[in-house]
C-alpha cells in the first residue's frame, strides 16, 4: 500500500507540481537544483518525498515579512487547488508542510499559519502539519484554536481538531503532549463526542483508541461517564473499544451499558 501511495508522488508528478508552482508564484526554478533534489527520489518513502518537495518549494520563496507570508499563502492555496485537480490526494500532503517550513518558527505568524492549514484541509488534510504546531506551541491559545474548529460547519475542520491532536498518528511522530496529558484533548473530544458525521466520528473514536493504549484508566473513565449520561454517539464508543471488548472488564461493562 505504501509503495502504491508513494508512486502518486513520482518524478513526473513532481515536474507537474513544479510547473504549477512556477505559474502560481511567478518565478522560475533552476533545473539543476530540481534535478539535485530528485537524484535519490526512487529510494525515498512517501513522507520523505512529501517533506523533501515541501522544503524545496518553500525555499524558492523569500518570506521575510508578514505581508510576504500572506501573499505566499494565497499563492499556495491556488497551487494546491490546481494540483488537486491534476494529481489527486497524496500531493496535498506537500502544501501544509510548506506552511510548516515558513511559519512554524515565527510565533507571530501562528494565527495566519493555522488559518491557512484549516483552509488547506478542505482539499485533503492538514493534520500532520497542525500537530507540529501543537508540539511547538502547547498552550491554551492553541487549544482554543482547535476547540473553535470543533464548532465549524465543515466536517473537515471538526475532524482536523481531533485528528491533529491524536496521541498517535500513522506516518507521524507521537504527540507527547496528548500521549502523556490526555486531558489536554478532552475539551476537543467533549465537543465532538455527539458529532453525526462519520468522518468526524471515526477520528474521535481513533483518538480515544489511542488514549486506551497510553492512558487506559483515564480513557475508560471518560467513556464510562459519557455512556452513563448518554452523551456520546454509540458508534464512537463501539469503534473506540473495537480491540478491547474481549480483553478487559471495563470495556465489557461500557459496551453493555452502551447497548442497553
Amino acid at each position: 500500500m505504501v509503495i502504491a501511495l508513494k508512486s502518486q508522488l513520482s518524478k513526473p508528478v513532481v515536474m507537474g507540481v513544479v510547473g504549477y508552482f512556477e505559474r502560481d508564484f511567478q518565478q522560475q526554478i533552476r533545473q539543476d537544483a530540481l534535478q539535485a533534489m530528485l537524484e535519490n527520489w526512487q529510494a525515498l518513502g512517501l513522507m520523505q518525498r512529501v517533506n523533501s518537495l515541501a522544503e524545496f518549494l518553500a525555499m524558492q520563496v523569500e518570506v521575510l515579512a508578514l505581508s510576504d507570508y500572506g501573499q505566499a499563502l494565497k499563492n499556495l492555496q491556488s497551487l494546491a487547488e490546481h494540483c488537486r485537480k491534476s494529481y489527486g490526494d497524496m500531493v496535498q500532503f506537500v502544501f501544509p508542510q510548506m506552511v510548516v517550513h515558513w511559519g512554524l518558527n515565527q510565533s507571530d505568524w501562528r494565527e495566519v499559519s493555522l488559518q491557512a492549514l484549516v483552509e488547506l484541509t478542505e482539499l485533503y488534510t492538514s493534520e500532520f502539519a497542525v500537530r507540529q504546531f501543537i508540539a511547538a506551541y502547547p498552550d491554551e491559545a492553541m487549544q482554543a484554536t482547535l476547540v473553535k474548529w470543533c464548532a465549524s460547519e465543515s466536517p473537515h475542520h471538526r475532524r482536523l481538531a481531533s485528528e491533529s491532536s491524536r496521541p498517535r498518528l500513522p506516518w507521524a511522530k507521537d504527540l507527547a503532549l496528548t500521549k502523556h496529558q490526555p486531558e489536554w484533548s478532552l475539551p476537543i473530544l467533549e465537543r465532538l463526542k455527539q458529532d453525526t458525521h462519520r468522518y468526524v466520528q471515526k477520528s474521535v473514536a481513533n483518538h480515544l483508541h489511542d488514549h486506551l493504549k497510553f492512558q487506559p484508566e483515564w480513557a475508560y473513565a471518560v467513556l464510562e461517564k459519557w455512556v452513563e449520561t448518554q452523551s456520546v454517539s454509540p458508534w464512537i464508543v463501539r469503534h473506540a473499544l473495537r480491540n478491547e471488548k474481549d480483553k478487559t472488564p471495563q470495556a465489557k461493562r461500557i459496551l453493555e451499558k452502551c447497548t442497553s
